[in-house]
């Protein structure tokens, strides 16, 4: 049987310095969410031109559509997810201020979680308007 060999360093081992375990799921999350998100955007577009110019009450009834909104609102999920994280990783990668890195982290989690309610808000405000009846 062959020994496995370790890729850490002795001090590494001793701190328990090494991989967070979490990589490989984190990798799959990210190309699940860029293979839905690479099907919404086109239809995300089309809807945007296909309501462009068009009056407000007929936007209302198309957006209050759960055909429309269902996708909609999955979008801004993943949209807002997608821009959260990717401003983390530049923060982590290129911020090396310990407090700067904290406090723009802070400041992007608030940023994504206001915008995320604003969005949502909205979205549920005209779904309410939206008769069904």
């Amino acid at each position: 049987m062959r020994e496995r060999k370790e890729m850490t360093t002795p001090l590494g081992r001793v701190l328990g310095l090494g991989s967070a375990r979490s990589g490989t799921l984190d990798f799959f999350h990210d190309r699940v969410r860029a293979l839905v998100l690479f099907f919404l955007t086109p239809y995300m577009i089309v809807l945007g031109v296909w309501l462009f110019g068009r009056p407000r009450d007929y936007v209302v009834n198309a957006l209050g559509s759960l055909w429309v909104a269902a996708p909609l609102g999955l979008y801004l999920v993943l949209t807002l997810l997608h821009m959260r994280l990717g401003m983390q990783t530049i923060i982590e990668d290129y911020i090396h201020a310990p407090g700067y890195k904290v406090t723009l982290t802070f400041l992007n989690t608030v940023f994504y979680f206001g915008l995320a309610a604003g969005s949502f808000v909205a979205l549920l405000s005209i779904l309410a308007r939206h008769s069904y009846g």
